[in-house]
C-alpha cells in the first residue's frame, strides 16, 4: 500500500469513488450524504501533546472544587 496526503476536496472525491467502487453499501451511502468534507489534522506531536493536556487537565478539575 502506498501512503498518500489528502490535499483537496478532489482527493477526498477520488477516495470515495475507489470506496465506492470496491464497496456496494458504501456506493448506496454516498448519494445519502453527500460530499465529504476534508478534515485536516494537525500534526502528530502536537495533537498528542493536546491529548495528554486535555487529559491532565481533566483528572485534575475534579480536585480543584
Amino acid at each position: 500500500m502506498v501512503g498518500r496526503i489528502i490535499h483537496s476536496l478532489d482527493c477526498v472525491a477520488e477516495g470515495a469513488a475507489w470506496l465506492a467502487a470496491q464497496e456496494p453499501a458504501f456506493a448506496r451511502a454516498l448519494p445519502l450524504v453527500g460530499d465529504l468534507p476534508l478534515r485536516r489534522e494537525e500534526d502528530g506531536f502536537a495533537a498528542l501533546l493536546r491529548a495528554i493536556v486535555g487529559q491532565q487537565v481533566s483528572v485534575a478539575s475534579p480536585a480543584i472544587e
